[in-house]
């Protein structure tokens, strides 16, 4: 069961994004590119700060470095994953490769962001997320709706 967070913000109509990364210089870079646009950027360090994050704001798209001091993409993906309207989790890494990207997208996660970042793509990336995970939101009660009345 997926839990509905304490608070819902406007995520719906604002591009929020949480970033999850130990490093000052991916959060400057993400924060620099955002700085451009009307998007919202809320930073976390590890992953427990970015679930207790989580739990109290509804972010529509999460941007995590691969590996944590305390878990890795994967980790975040299961927190994420049952959470109320679930944000998208696009994953970074210096270590990009068609492997990895690969494994993200077949275990659910949304992109693989290859860093440095490059501003075009992080916000094809972004943008891309954000409209899933909006279109997510007014599909998955219609789907229901249907299945309940065929049922």
């Amino acid at each position: 069961m997926k839990k509905q967070p304490a608070s819902e913000t406007s995520a719906a109509s604002t591009v929020t994004v949480l970033s999850v990364s130990p490093s000052e210089d991916d959060h400057a870079t993400l924060q620099n590119i955002f700085n451009h646009s009307n998007w919202t950027l809320h930073q976390c360090r590890n992953l427990a700060a970015a679930t207790a994050f989580l739990k109290t704001h509804q972010v529509p798209v999460v941007v995590c470095e691969a590996d944590l001091q305390d878990g890795t993409w994967k980790d975040a993906l299961e927190q994420v994953s049952v959470m109320y309207h679930a944000p998208s989790l696009i994953v970074t890494s210096r270590l990009a490769s068609d492997t990895l990207w690969s494994e993200v997208l077949n275990r659910g996660a949304y992109d693989l962001l290859a860093k440095p970042f490059d501003r075009d793509e992080v916000f094809r990336c972004v943008s891309s997320a954000w409209l899933h995970w909006k279109n997510q939101r007014v599909t998955a009660p219609n789907v229901l709706h249907a299945l309940q009345a065929a049922g």
